[in-house]
């Protein structure tokens, strides 16, 4: 992964990178003089993005609140599993701040990159780690941008990734099958993941130093979620980009088991880039689902209103895939 690149565009965002001097991570500037600005407060919020870019009015749109799913949670899978590969490997990673965020991105060759198949439009396509970013709130009871049944969690991790037979996430961000990003809810615990931990400590020294890089040795994404992604089993969507341009490029896959934050890490994150102006409060709110179907372990559970009766019982009939 010859990367180094703000991932904001896709992160979330494509509008707002830094730079991006890898190839395959090249994303337009639009914090610059070229493209509006936008934001989470005043005339750049998000009820006002679609007027600067027309996609964040589109009718595929993320985050949406996904329903409860009752007794399916312990239910036996019968859903495509997800598969993982290299999310075990060690990598050169980085943290690098952007205009409203910041990136986890890997720096090596691509020789172990991370790589998840299994995905909704074609499981033989392959899609490779792009980046990470999380997104928080200044209190608890905000900072996820999608809802489980309506309930918010304090923040929420993307891993985001390109398919490879486009060959960088700038071509593969106007595809319908060029983006895959996996969500983790966030959950205040009383210890973080040792991947959550390393990189609390990376901004908390980048802020000290006034450094908007730095390099935290090598890492898997692993450290984020060992144990948490071996459910398989997970909420499925057709969505986009969470931040403008909005790109209705994404095929979201977002597991309902929290992942630990530590209130101390979580504290880190409130106060980046610095206590007065930082990132927080920066999620999206809910879009509507406008006929787009929810699946969760291969059964569909929602078209615009959350249902599932309650004598639902696992049948042939009830499969999507």
């Amino acid at each position: 992964m010859k990367v180094v690149l703000c991932l904001m565009a896709v992160l979330g965002a494509v509008a707002a990178q830094e730079y991006s001097p890898h190839p395959k991570l090249k994303v337009q500037e639009k914090d610059s003089g070229d493209a509006p600005s936008w934001g989470y407060g005043g005339e750049g919020n998000p009820v006002n993005w679609y007027k600067d870019y027309l996609q964040c009015g589109g009718k595929r749109q993320s985050p949406v609140n996904l329903p409860y799913v009752g007794e399916l949670l312990k239910a036996p899978n019968r859903g495509r599993p997800l598969v993982f590969h290299y999310y075990n490997a060690l990598n050169p990673a980085r943290l690098v701040q952007s205009s409203k965020n910041f990136d986890f991105v890997f720096t090596g060759s691509d020789e172990y990159a991370p790589v998840v198949s299994g995905v909704g439009f074609n499981p033989s396509d392959k899609y490779q780690f792009a980046g990470l970013h999380l997104h928080w709130g200044s209190v608890d009871s905000n900072g996820a941008e999608h809802t489980l049944d309506g309930h918010t969690f304090p923040g929420e991790m993307h891993f985001v990734h390109f398919n490879k037979k486009y060959g960088s996430v700038e071509n593969a961000i106007n595809q319908p099958d060029g983006l895959v990003v996996i969500g983790f809810f966030l959950e205040i615990s009383s210890q973080s993941m040792p991947g959550l931990t390393k990189m609390a400590k990376g901004l908390h020294q980048m802020r000290a130093t006034y450094q908007t890089e730095l390099d935290l040795g090598d890492m898997s994404l692993l450290e984020f979620i060992k144990g948490y992604i071996y459910n398989w089993k997970y909420y499925y969507y057709q969505g986009s980009l969470t931040t403008p341009p909005c790109s209705e490029s994404v095929q979201w896959h977002v597991f309902p088991v929290p992942v630990p934050i530590s209130r101390a890490d979580l504290e880190v994150l409130r106060q980046f880039p610095t206590v007065k102006e930082n990132f927080s409060d920066n999620n999206r709110p809910i879009q509507n689902l406008n006929g787009r179907k929810i699946t969760y372990d291969g059964l569909v559970v929602s078209r615009d209103k959350p249902w599932l009766p309650e004598n639902f019982k696992h049948s042939p009939s009830n499969e999507v895939y």
